[in-house]
């Protein structure tokens, strides 16, 4: 007997037997090919031709046929037939002796000569008393013992070919036609009767919800206990249990067994009574909905009575007597035609037990309720059902396709038998069918399979998606269909790829990756001063206009086009119904907007509200169907945009103490089912706010890994079926002195005090974007308000946004496709003595596989992940007032990735970063700084070459100055340092370097290092302006005029600026990119390889720095580092 249990609690298979149930089928295998039936002599075979002897002579010219035959091994064969296509029209009398090929697998009909198989002992004779007529088919006697004999053999398997030989036993001759005659239409047809035991199958049901199972009371529920009293010692006290079925329609329940965990026992026997609820579907048990008085189904004669002993103890699971009477009057209801509301019994339906006393003494269990959305299984009710034959149930799990252009297509199966067939077809608008996905066999009980669909090349129109379990004799045991309708012919203007990336359609039809880096709100009044304007590509919602209306839309719209922006929203307008009653916004607002802007080419994604979430502690929120009805509209008028939600990020914390009172599991596809009776995905884009910087002094769970986690569960809670987006802080967001608060640099009372937070450090904000993106986000979002935007931190955004934009094809290419990576992550500098040690080094990457074929490249993505130090939460940021920086340790971490069949020697580009690492076998080292973040690239031909020069003489660098009294220029090439910055142009620095850089290179990136002699100055800012001079090949400084008069190329230049702060002795600093000057230098008609680039430093206004120069040593001569690209 086969057993196969699930327990569907969580629906999880857990193992299986068969059952004895018999289960008839039929069906029929037909000669397919040339090699499958054959006419043979002892010196050959004819398996191409186009008619057998049947029979000839006996041994003399034998005729075999094969078939694969997919009956299940143990299937009882009740009785099967040959049948022939007569060639010739003929009445000869004679008999024909049918033998199986004592094979396991008959092989091909063509090689070796048939004419010698073995043959088993068993056959069976098929006399011809009548005439046939050409063309006609015939059919022989029972031949059910060769068909069984062949699927009892120990080497059977399903699809193997069984092999048949006929010869004479007595008589004339006859003729079949062979699957060669004519239209391949005419050979030997094998029908096949058999049976085979039913699917005797277990399912575990639970309680699922804190609310199914509660103590009832004749004028109260209560489902916030620890225990329910069942039985009781008198009648003023129930008990009642719901739970969802998982029951096939049309099955027969043999047995069905409840289990209860004891929490309360007495000496003494007890009797409870099980009824059931008379309903189609039991509603959720509350005080407003009291089960105390709800009918029962027949509740004299539906029952049982279950014995408590007198020996139980607490923590004893016991098991009820059979409740499976009660069940199959559950699944057998029918709709009641005079109750419009009534559906009969549908597979999910909810059923509810009655526990009531019966005679003893008190006893209870355990309640399940551990809050309101969390229960504990390891105590929770559950059902054990024994059933039998039942429908086929099928579910798609999947995004809208609507906006798709390609997807994933999830379908759960339940109820499956092992030789069923599953079959996905799609029907276009012209009823045309086309079979998407196809597996014959292989179906577990409960299933789950996934194909990727192409959407990109269909047309507009109605299409139904239809997914059937069928069974060997063709008939369909259940079938699930999804229907919807496009409105756009091909990719969609703004649409979501297969690996859910947004794209956007180009001027060929094609679809091009895009990843939204968007504002907030912004104004377009703001717009041209906002620190936040230069660093996007993407304005998210209408900033501020005095009405808001499709008209101011559009006007926001089109001022994005100008600004080379995309635009999502609208997020607000004037007759929008506030935060919590939004669900009563009138619907047709929403068409007005879609009708009415739909067509513009700013537009990116439909976004209607934010946080629809937010107050579900307050039970004032929009519910999550809403919330899916506004998608539902959406796509119902446009089918060329995406719809975006963005949730209140912290809720979906696991490490949230709080978030389980916000319900957001609600909101999530693999934990809603409760709320949309399936598995539902919310709408298109999802996204969600996290700030683990601004709050880490507020929550103990703000920290860095939970932002990532918090981000991981969103994306796969969601089964990965939607980008999601994360909105990010990009500077302070809460300043309590700027809000008037009475402690200063201290607390604010928004939602509880915390200590205030600084700004996030430059290279903390680029970490966090990049670990985002390491984590699947397909869009980031900032949120730039209440403070400013420090420089520092505009300048890390404005490099992320190009450096996101270079790199949007390889990001947006299959996640952690290539070869296995991993890393390993150690401290490389710390004392483990010191208390700011970094213990628990982390490094997150991703990987990518991306370029045309032969050439493609590795790409490894990584990040350092540290949290903050500090014994509390309040002790991650130290110092005072706004001197406050954010507690980290300071070590470097060194990390070891293996990559799996890379080569020694390999050399890996550093994506930016103007260096290499050459590999071991099997691996590349490296070293993270706080929060460092590379990008690796293994493959890449780097057409870039880096080269560094350094001032090599005495007469490479000069220190210049106007002398007084006669401001006459004077320089010393001498000095061993150089005020440069000084605090005004009447000083600078000179040098030159030697290039050997090629005539015609492209230079990539240029930077000119200079190493400090000390502070020598102030911590004000600095200026200074490279200039290139005028010569093919500068000349030595020794001697020569000062470089400030000599002439420079016209209309290149570069200023670096140089930030507030003291530069520290001994340390080298960065100038800004100097790219097009040694760009305008090698680019000279005269310009060859060994010839002198001079620059000359000139001095703007501000404090002044001393930098070494040659003659102080020839390590701290000024150093030119230039990347560059050959023709």
């Amino acid at each position: 007997m086969r057993t196969i249990v699930v327990a569907v609690g969580c629906l999880a298979a857990l193992g299986g037997l068969w059952a004895a149930t018999a289960m008839a089928e039929t069906v029929q295998y037909q000669v397919a090919a040339s090699v499958d039936d054959a006419a043979t002599t002892s010196s050959g075979c004819n398996y191409a031709t186009a008619n057998i002897y049947f029979p000839y002579s006996y041994g003399s010219r034998p005729g075999f046929f094969r078939w694969a035959i997919d009956i299940p091994a143990g299937a009882t064969v009740t009785s099967a037939y040959l049948k022939v296509n007569a060639y010739e029209t003929g009445s000869a009398a004679a008999t024909a002796r049918l033998q199986l090929v004592d094979s396991d697998n008959c092989p091909a009909l063509n090689s070796p000569n048939p004419y010698y198989y073995a043959t088993t002992a068993g056959y069976v004779d098929w006399t011809f008393s009548e005439g046939w007529t050409a063309g006609e088919w015939y059919t022989s006697p029972d031949i059910a013992a060769i068909v069984q004999e062949f699927i009892d053999r120990p080497g059977y398997t399903s699809g193997n070919y069984l092999g048949l030989k006929q010869d004479k036993a007595s008589g004339g001759t006859r003729q079949v036609r062979q699957w060669d005659y004519g239209d391949h239409s005419y050979g030997a047809i094998l029908e096949v009767n058999y049976t085979t035991a039913a699917q005797e199958k277990v399912v575990t049901l639970s309680i699922r919800n804190s609310q199914d199972d509660v103590k009832c009371f004749e004028s109260y529920v209560q489902h916030t206990g620890t225990s329910i009293y069942f039985p009781y010692s008198d009648a003023t006290r129930k008990a009642a249990w719901r739970f969802k079925s998982y029951i096939p329609p049309n099955a027969t329940i043999t047995d069905a067994r409840m289990r209860l965990k004891m929490s309360y026992v007495t000496a003494q026997a007890s009797t409870g009574r099980l009824q059931l609820f008379d309903t189609d579907n039991c509603p959720v048990f509350s005080i407003a909905d009291n089960p105390w008085t709800w009918d029962l189904m027949d509740p004299t004669s539906l029952y049982a009575d279950w014995v408590f002993p007198s020996t139980l103890a607490v923590d004893d699971w016991v098991e009820s007597p059979d409740l499976s009477a009660m069940l199959q009057a559950f699944i057998d209801r029918q709709a009641d035609p005079l109750d419009p509301e009534s559906t009969g019994y549908v597979f999910g339906n909810h059923f509810g037990l009655m526990g009531t006393p019966v005679s003893g003494a008190v006893k209870t269990v355990y309640d399940s309720y551990v809050d309101e959305t969390t229960i504990d299984p390891d105590r929770a009710a559950q059902i054990d059902v024994t059933f039998t034959g039942g429908d086929a149930i099928l579910e798609f799990r999947m995004a809208d396709p609507h906006v798709r252009i390609g997807q994933p297509i999830y379908v759960w199966v339940f109820n499956a038998n092992p030789n069923d067939t599953l079959r996905v077809t799609l029907t276009d608008p012209q009823s045309n069918d086309t079979v998407l996905f196809q597996q014959a066999g292989g179906l577990d009980l409960e299933d789950e399979i996934v194909f990727d669909a192409d959407w990109s090349g269909l047309t507009s129109g109605q299409y139904t998606m239809t997914a059937e379990v069928i069974a060997p004799n063709s008939t369909v045991r259940g079938s699930e269909s999804y229907t919807w309708t496009r409105l756009h012919n091909g990719v969609p203007k703004v649409g979501i790829d297969l690996y859910n990336n947004i794209c956007i359609r180009d001027g060929n039809g094609d679809p091009q990756p895009f990843i939204p880096v968007t504002s907030w709100m912004l104004g377009v009044n703001h717009y041209p001063t906002h620190a936040v304007s230069p660093c996007i590509n993407t304005l998210l919602v209408t900033g501020y206009y005095p009405s808001k209306n499709v008209a101011s839309w559009l006007d926001y719209l089109d001022f994005g086009v100008t600004e080379g922006l995309y635009g999502a929203g609208p997020g607000a307008w004037d007759t929008k119904a506030d935060h919590q009653t939004w669900y009563e916004t009138d619907p047709n607002d929403l068409i007005s907007y879609i009708n009415g802007s739909k067509s513009h080419n700013g537009l990116l994604a439909w976004f209607w509200m934010d946080e629809p979430d937010l107050y579900q502690a307050a039970g004032s929120y929009i519910e999550p169907i809403t919330t899916r009805e506004w998608t539902t509209l959406s796509h119902q008028y446009d089918t060329d945009h995406p719809v975006w939600v963005n949730l209140e990020g912290y809720t979906y914390s696991p490490n949230a103490a709080y978030h389980r009172q916000f319900r957001s599991v609600d909101w999530l596809f693999e934990t809603n089912e409760h709320v949309f009776g399936q598995k539902t995905l919310l709408t298109d884009i999802i996204g969600i706010d996290y700030y683990p910087y601004e709050y880490t002094t507020k929550f103990e769970y703000s920290t860095l890994a939970d932002f990532v986690l918090t981000l991981d569960r969103v994306r796969w809670d969601n089964r990965d079926l939607a980008p999601t987006v994360i909105f990010i802080e990009t500077q302070d967001v809460r300043d309590p002195n700027a809000e008037g608060h009475s402690q200063p640099y201290g607390y604010w009372s928004a939602g509880g005090e915390y200590a205030w937070t600084p700004d996030p450090e430059p290279r903390m904000l680029k970490n966090e974007f990049w670990l985002a993106l390491i984590h699947g986000a397909k869009a980031i979002s900032y949120f730039h308000y209440f403070c400013p935007i420090p420089t520092d931190l505009q300048d890390t955004m404005l490099d992320f946004l190009d450096d996101v934009t270079d790199l949007t094809p390889v990001i947006c290419s299959q996640e952690n496709a290539g070869p296995e990576v991993s890393v390993v992550a150690t401290n490389a500098t710390g004392n483990p003595n010191d208390p700011d040690y970094l213990t628990s080094p982390r490094i997150d990457l991703t990987t990518r596989v991306h370029g045309d074929p032969g050439e493609e490249v590795i790409y490894i993505f990584a990040a350092d992940l540290r949290d903050l130090l500090g014994a509390t939460k309040d002790d991650r940021v130290v110092g005072d007032g706004y001197d406050r920086i954010f507690n980290y340790s300071p070590d470097v971490v060194s990390a070891r990735f293996t990559v799996d069949g890379l080569l020694s020697g390999t050399t890996i580009q550093v994506y930016g970063e103007s260096r290499s690492i050459t590999s071991g076998s099997g691996y590349f080292d490296d070293t993270f700084d706080p929060y460092g973040v590379h990008i690796y690239m293994i493959g890449a031909e780097s057409g870039e070459t880096q080269k560094s020069y350094q001032v090599a003489a005495s007469g490479d660098d000069t220190y210049w100055f106007n002398t007084y009294p006669d401001n006459q220029p004077a320089h010393w090439s001498t000095s061993p340092d150089a005020t440069c910055p000084y605090t005004s142009s009447v000083r600078g620095g000179g040098y030159r370097w030697q290039l050997d850089i090629p005539a015609g290179a492209t230079i990539t990136s240029a930077v000119i290092k200079l190493k400090a002699t000390g502070t020598n100055g102030t911590s004000g800012t600095s200026s200074v302006t490279f200039e290139v001079l005028d010569y093919d090949s500068c000349p030595s400084f020794a001697g020569g005029t000062a470089p400030q008069v000599d002439t420079v190329m016209s209309g290149i230049g570069a200023t670096w600026s140089i930030p507030v702060g003291d530069w520290t002795a001994n340390e080298w600093y960065t100038s800004c990119d100097v790219k097009d000057l040694v760009q305008a230098f090698v680019s000279r008609q005269n310009y060859a390889s060994g010839s002198y680039l001079g620059i000359r430093a000139t001095s703007g206004t501000g404090t002044y720095h001393k930098t070494f120069q040659y003659d102080s040593g020839a390590a701290n001569g000024a150093v030119l580092e230039v990347t560059y690209t050959t023709p």
